[in-house]
Order: structure tokens, then C-alpha cells, then sequence
């Protein structure tokens, strides 16, 4: 398979992947087989000759693709692989740190998750690179919302709600306000 028929079936995807209102907000799959098809494809695909920006795709489509079917450490690893190639790329670095983030709180390692996302946060402010803020405080908040830490988990959704209300997405104020909402119920 191509890298572009594969980015299109990852593209695909988000139609089978939601937001689970019992599992913390976790975002999940109503078809593992799916997903798991698209994994041996994309893993299958690793072996070809490929540039650096079509292995980066690779690896953090597999992270992803992983993450959403709960098998963290698989997670892990292609974020890992992600990380060490966005090494001297600001922006894919904080991307990367935060799916990473995200891939241990899977794994219930919240601590390193927090770190992960602290890091994304100075890089960004380091680099000024602001687009993610919004980003990283909401899985702050929801990473908090896991510990049973409530009202600090809050006070960063609603740094993160603050910030999503200015830029007008609307898909993405819905989905703080669901959570922050989810909380003050």
C-alpha cells in the first residue's frame, strides 16, 4: 500500500473514533478491526524507502492508531520513534510531546504524562509557538480530572476554553465545555 492510500485510510479513521464519556474522555474506537487493519498496513509500510516526513506520518499514525485500540506501550514506542525525528523541529516536537503525553496517560504513568505536557508547554512558550496552548491544558486538565484532582483539573480546561473561544472553533469549545461540564455535574 502507498503512503497516500494510507494517509486517506487515516484520514478514515476519525469516522470510527469517539470521545468515551465513561473512560475520562478518552478518545476510543467502535471498531478495533479497523483500526487494527489500518496498523498492519501502516506497519507493512515502514519497510518501503521512504522519507523522513512519510516515516514521521508512519510512526505517529501507528502511536495514535495504537493509543485508541489501548495498547499504550505500542503507543509508546512509535511516539518515541516520533519524538527522536522531531528533535530539532519545534513544532513536531510539541506535537509529538503531547501525543507521547497522552500515550502514558494511557498507560496510567499520569506523572510522566504531566511532565511530557510541561514540556510541550515551555517549548512552545520557548518558541513561541502558541497554536498548542490550548492543546496541552486541556489534556492537563483531563490527565488531572484522572488523578481526582477536580478543581485544579478545571482551572486548565478553562485555560483551555478561554482560548478556544477566542480562535471561534467550535469543535473544539464543544469538546472542553463537555468535559468541563461532565466535571461540575
Amino acid at each position: 500500500m502507498d503512503i497516500d492510500k494510507l494517509k486517506e485510510e487515516y484520514g478514515k479513521l476519525s469516522e470510527i473514533i469517539y470521545f468515551d464519556e465513561s473512560q475520562y474522555f478518552r478518545e476510543q474506537t467502535s471498531s478495533n478491526q479497523h483500526v487494527k487493519k489500518f496498523i498492519e498496513d501502516a506497519e507493512q509500510a515502514i519497510n518501503l524507502t521512504l522519507m523522513n516526513q512519510e516515516r514521521y506520518f508512519l510512526y505517529s499514525a501507528l502511536g495514535y492508531s495504537y493509543r485508541v485500540i489501548n495498547e499504550a506501550d505500542q503507543a509508546i514506542y512509535y511516539f518515541k520513534k516520533c519524538l527522536n525525528m522531531a528533535e530539532h523541529h519545534p513544532k513536531r516536537r510539541i506535537e509529538t510531546l503531547i501525543r507521547l503525553g497522552e500515550a502514558y496517560k494511557y498507560a496510567d504513568l499520569h506523572k510522566k504524562a504531566l511532565q511530557l505536557f510541561d514540556c510541550a508547554l515551555n517549548l512552545s512558550i520557548d518558541f513561541q509557538i502558541t497554536n498548542y496552548k490550548d492543546f496541552i491544558f486541556q489534556h492537563i486538565g483531563k490527565c488531572l480530572m484522572e488523578l481526582g484532582k477536580i478543581e485544579l483539573a478545571k482551572e486548565y480546561l478553562n485555560e483551555a476554553l478561554k482560548i478556544r473561544e477566542i480562535s471561534g472553533d467550535v469543535e473544539l469549545i464543544r469538546s472542553t465545555q463537555k468535559v468541563l461540564d461532565y466535571l461540575n455535574n
